[in-house]
């Protein structure tokens, strides 16, 4: 998080997406409430991290394995040594992959607060249960600037702080949650689809890598609530949907496996009483149930 190196070629990459392609520009203005996204106020932190993150995995500066969630992991060795190696090998697909991923969060942002405080009194109270009509998306657009004007009025009387304190003190005042229900699925919307298939092949990606990817935007969310806890059954519908569509099924569940750690874990910062914190449960559970639905693959990971 320190290295400037690190965080220059990731906003070089950011604002070039940004300059080309105004949903991508949109996307990073997108707020950001502190109790999943701790990580700054607004979308460009999160995605910022993650290619940082990556970054620091290709040039070396970053081991999984130097990790001490992992470390812990005793035998896994293997599984850890490939995630890093499919990262370093996928590199170009998981830059698409974050450039793409929480693009239609811009258009599905909804806010909540509770009764009684600032920001219900100021109408931060939208029903999440939203159908897709006109009136909802005109409203979700006078919330959003809404927000993002009351963001950065509070933000300009605590000149001296930085992004995250004031993302925090803000959310104490108003207490305004912020969401996206339905963001993942939009991408398989016309809208969206085309921006992955115009920033894949700026990445000179195949089509196939592009359609892949397509559904791992679309079920990137999946692993959080399936590996809530170790449940080997539930790698079953990943090789079914690999192998529905044509993928090689291990190529996308350790894809999928790559994803999740720079966004869910790395990307995707807590807050609570005792500080700042990041959950890697989903993606060791992931790991610890693939390992044991299929035992051989792990010995030939390991050998």
């Amino acid at each position: 998080e320190k290295d400037t190196l690190l965080r220059d070629r990731a906003d070089s990459l950011l604002s070039g997406a940004a300059k080309g392609e105004s949903l991508i520009a949109e996307s990073l203005q997108t707020p950001q409430s502190p109790h999943f996204h701790a990580e700054g106020p607004f979308m460009d932190s999160h995605l910022r991290r993650q290619l940082m993150v990556l970054y620091a995995v290709l040039e070396e500066k970053l081991h999984l394995i130097d990790i001490e969630e992992f470390r812990r992991m005793k035998g896994y060795e293997g599984e850890i040594d490939e995630l890093e190696e499919i990262m370093k090998e996928r590199a170009a697909m998981l830059e698409t992959f974050v450039l793409c991923h929480d693009a239609g969060k811009w258009a599905t942002i909804t806010f909540d607060a509770p009764e009684g405080s600032r920001g219900a009194g100021l109408g931060f109270t939208m029903d999440r249960d939203y159908t897709w009509n006109p009136l909802l998306v005109s409203e979700r657009a006078k919330l959003r600037e809404r927000y993002i004007e009351l963001y950065k009025d509070f933000a300009a009387q605590h000149p001296s702080e930085n992004d995250r304190d004031i993302q925090a003190q803000f959310f104490l005042a108003y207490e305004i949650n912020v969401h996206y229900p339905g963001h993942d699925r939009i991408i398989h919307t016309p809208v969206y689809s085309a921006l992955l298939k115009r920033v894949g092949t700026a990445h000179s990606l195949p089509m196939l890598d592009i359609a892949m990817l397509e559904d791992v935007i679309g079920h990137h969310l999946d692993p959080i609530p399936d590996f809530s806890e170790v449940r080997p059954e539930r790698i079953a519908r990943y090789v079914h949907l690999a192998n529905d569509r044509g993928y090689d099924a291990d190529d996308y569940i350790d894809f999928m496996q790559a994803e999740l750690f720079l966004d869910a874990v790395c990307a995707s910062v807590r807050r609570s009483a005792h500080g700042l914190w990041h959950d890697p449960t989903p993606l060791v559970n992931f790991l610890r149930s693939e390992h044991m639905s299929a035992p051989n693959k792990r010995a030939q990971k390991a050998g």
